[in-house]
Parts: C-alpha cells; sequence; structure tokens
C-alpha cells in the first residue's frame, strides 16, 4: 500500500506541473476549432483589377455576430485621392468603417463600393493588395525588422526596403541597433517603443504603396519628437492616395476633404471644418471644448511658472550679489586677516547665502516650499 500511495504521489506532482499546460492546449484548441468553423467570405471574381479608388457607403447597416447593429444606414461618397476624417466618440463606429472598407467583415445590409465594384463580389486576398493600414496597434512579426518591412511587398530589393525605411524616419535607430536591419524582434515587437513600431509600421506601407490608406491616427501618446517624425512619414505615405483617417485630436484633420462626424453608428453631419463650423452642430461643440480644454492648459501653466520663474530670478540675483560682494571684502581681507578668519569670511559672505539661493531654485522646480 504504501509503495501504491508513494508511486500515486508522484503521479499526481507531475499531474501538477502539467496542469497550467493542458489549460493553455484547451484554450488554443478551442481557438482553432472555431477557425475551422469560420466560413470564408465568398467572392465571385478571383483575380482583382481594380482602377479606380473612389469608396462609396450605401446604405450601410452592420452587426457584429448578428447581434445590435453597430452602424445603421451610412451612406456618403470619398472621391478618390481625397483624405476623410472620421470622427466621434468611442464606439460611435470609426473602426468599424475602416474594416468594412478593408472587407474584414461583410455589411448586414446596403453595399460597400470600391472604383463603382461591390467589394463583396472581390477576392478578399486580392483587395488587400490595393489596401495599406497603419493603426494604433500594429502587428510586428517575430521576425527581423527587414523582414517585417519587406511584408509590405514581398518583391522588393533591400534598396527599397532601406528607402522606405528612410522616408518614414526610422533607417537611424534600426542602424543603432546590434544587428541592424537584421535584429530579430520578439513577439509583436515588445523590444521596441511604441513611435518605434508605428515608424516600421509605416515604412512598410510606404513600401506597399498601395492606392487606399486606412490610418488610425496614433501619435496623442508619442513625445513629441517621435509625434514630429511620424507625421513627417504620414504627410509622405498619405499623397495621392484614397486616405480614411480615423481622428482622436480636431487639430489634425482641419485640412481633410471631408469630415464624417459619427454618434452611435450615425452619421451626424458631413462638411468641411469650415462647413461643420458654419453649422454650429456636433463639431463645433467639439472643436469648442477641445479649444477651452488648450486655453485652460496654458492659462494653467502660465499661472505656475511665471511666479516660479521670478523667484528663480531673484534667488540668482541674491546668489551673484553675495558672491561679488564676498569677491571684493575677502580680497581685503587676505592683506589684512589671518587665512582662516578670510575663509570664514568667504563662508558668512557667500557660501551661506549661495547655497540658500540655489537649494530655493532646487525646491521650487520641485514644487516645495521655500523656507
Amino acid at each position: 500500500f504504501m509503495l501504491m500511495s508513494l508511486a500515486l504521489s508522484a503521479l499526481l506532482i507531475a499531474f501538477e506541473h502539467s496542469y497550467n499546460l493542458l489549460k493553455e492546449l484547451k484554450l488554443a484548441t478551442s481557438n482553432l476549432e472555431q477557425a475551422f468553423d469560420t466560413k470564408p467570405l465568398s467572392y465571385k471574381e478571383e483575380k482583382v483589377k481594380l482602377s479606380h479608388f473612389d469608396i462609396t457607403f450605401e446604405n450601410v447597416d452592420f452587426s457584429y455576430n448578428q447581434q445590435a447593429d453597430v452602424l445603421h444606414n451610412i451612406s456618403f461618397h470619398a472621391p478618390e485621392g481625397s483624405t476623410t476624417a472620421l470622427i466621434g466618440p468611442s464606439g460611435s463606429g470609426k473602426s468599424t468603417v475602416a474594416n468594412l472598407i478593408a472587407r474584414f467583415w461583410d455589411v448586414t445590409k446596403g453595399c460597400v463600393r470600391i472604383g463603382g465594384q461591390d467589394i463583396r463580389e472581390l477576392n478578399p486576398d486580392g483587395l488587400l493588395h490595393y489596401i495599406s493600414e497603419v493603426f494604433q496597434e500594429n502587428t510586428l512579426l517575430s521576425d527581423t525588422i527587414y523582414n517585417n518591412i519587406k511584408a509590405g511587398r514581398e518583391d522588393a530589393t533591400e534598396q527599397e526596403v532601406i528607402a522606405a525605411a528612410k522616408a518614414a524616419h526610422c533607417h537611424e535607430f534600426i542602424e543603432r541597433l546590434p544587428n541592424g536591419y537584421q535584429t530579430h524582434l520578439a513577439e509583436g515587437g515588445n523590444t521596441l517603443s511604441g513611435g518605434e513600431k508605428q515608424r516600421i509600421a509605416i515604412a512598410r506601407a510606404i513600401l506597399k504603396d498601395a492606392p487606399i490608406l486606412l490610418l488610425d491616427e496614433s501619435t496623442a501618446s508619442l513625445d513629441a519628437d517621435n509625434e514630429a517624425k511620424i507625421n513627417q512619414a504620414l504627410d509622405r505615405l498619405m499623397k495621392g492616395k484614397t486616405v480614411f483617417v480615423i481622428a482622436h485630436r480636431l487639430n489634425t484633420i482641419q485640412n481633410a476633404d471631408q469630415i464624417i462626424v459619427l454618434n452611435q453608428g450615425r452619421i451626424e453631419e458631413t462638411g468641411t471644418h469650415e462647413e461643420l463650423l458654419r453649422k454650429k452642430g456636433h463639431y463645433y461643440e467639439m472643436v469648442q471644448e477641445q479649444q477651452k480644454a488648450r486655453e485652460w492648459i496654458v492659462k494653467g501653466a502660465v499661472k505656475e511658472v511665471i511666479p516660479m520663474g521670478l523667484l528663480d530670478l531673484l534667488l540668482v540675483a541674491v546668489g551673484l550679489s553675495m558672491d561679488a560682494f564676498a569677491v571684493s571684502v575677502c580680497k581685503g581681507l587676505n592683506t589684512k586677516m589671518h587665512p582662516v578668519k578670510t575663509g570664514l569670511g568667504r563662508a558668512i559672505f557667500w557660501w551661506i547665502p549661495g547655497a540658500y539661493a540655489y537649494a530655493g531654485i532646487y525646491l521650487r522646480r520641485n514644487n516645495s516650499p521655500v523656507h
């Protein structure tokens, strides 16, 4: 009995170590079954040949998994080579519109046309050859940086890959990496910063040079240097293309050819920046709110910074004045008094008030009270 108990205990211990692995395998198996059960999107044309790239939504409704509609009767036209900005609160349907253009899903009702063709008739893989995407969460492969950029166009040469990287302002930081373009990335590009991943995704889109660009503006969370470089890269990427921008900051879309304001899956307003301001509707209210927020930030900064700056200048002036006074006095002391007394004089006239002045600056900079 004891031998059987020991054997059973060893078996249970081994099973304990495998339990978490079995749970992960169960989840992976479930995901695989779901993927195999998913029906591929149907189409009529195997080879996709598009010559025009204007985009039209005709009375589009859409719902995920036959649940409540996410989009309701959406209709608009985006001319070829134009920039259309999609704005609205979270959950208003901006990303869904972009996903329907790329045919990640099919509409529940209505029609999406590119160049006059119903995209439900087109091979989804062939359609994606004409579309580039740069989103907030960009997929990077567990592969080299070179291959991640080259994924945009498999037949690209090394010179074309490097040229795309330079255009996206990522060549410099790639060259600083230990293995340059052959640096192997972790899954999802987790070894890179958000700005670096964004620029590699832009380089991939530049290399692909597709006539339709879906862009999720995501520079709001980046530092100023990364934001400036990414904006320069995006300006180059957008030239001559039919662009849809999911906008988060209104000041970045004022030059868009068309602004579509979405709310709860419906179009509230459509027009240019100036036209929507004249209507004084939802877009006008959003612009006013953002301007108030900027003014509040600026006023708050001025209110805090100016007194701090004046006190800092005063403290520096005190320190410099004491320095000059101490030097002049100690020169006289050097000729008449003992060196120890001279040192004591410098301490009294310079080190004590000088230390107070610069300590005051440090405390003010760290929002601590000056005593």
